[in-house]
């Protein structure tokens, strides 16, 4: 992780890929075990990206998604008020520099599926899985 002051400017996951994976396919590690992670990356008071007005509105929508929501390309664009935007919605996701903390994963094509995930389509379902089951027993 890279941080400036008190923001989050970067994350290094290319090369966390292997522990994220371990971390998500471990059936040792309960939940609470696994916000460890997460109290870490978000003990930063602001995140800070690079990318256009529209990229910057669209990754805000999906902070607004709640743990364990699902919300589809096109809802997002209605959201944030270009409707019609579904593919530039789709695309700015894709830019998502910080897919966990930023998460992308939360987004579904409105036809079915999960849809594609910069990790991989294991890793969306495992992400979507782990927060559906944390949800159940939060309840």
């Amino acid at each position: 992780m890279v941080g400036i002051g008190d923001a989050l400017v970067g994350i290094g996951l290319k090369q966390q890929m292997k522990r994220i994976q371990r971390y998500l396919d471990s059936e040792k590690i309960n939940w609470m075990k696994r916000q460890l992670l997460w109290d870490e990356v978000m003990s930063f008071q602001k995140i800070v990206t690079l990318g256009t007005p529209f990229q910057a509105t669209v990754w805000q929508a999906l902070l607004e998604i709640p743990l364990g929501a699902l919300q589809t390309y096109s809802d997002i664009a209605a959201r944030i008020g270009h409707p019609k935007a579904i593919r530039a919605v789709g695309t700015s996701i894709g830019a998502n520099p910080l897919s966990i903390l930023i998460p992308c994963h939360r987004v579904v094509p409105k036809s079915g599926g999960i849809g594609q995930y910069y990790w991989g389509a294991k890793v969306k379902q495992q992400l979507l899985d782990l927060e559906a089951s944390s949800n159940n027993m939060s309840r």
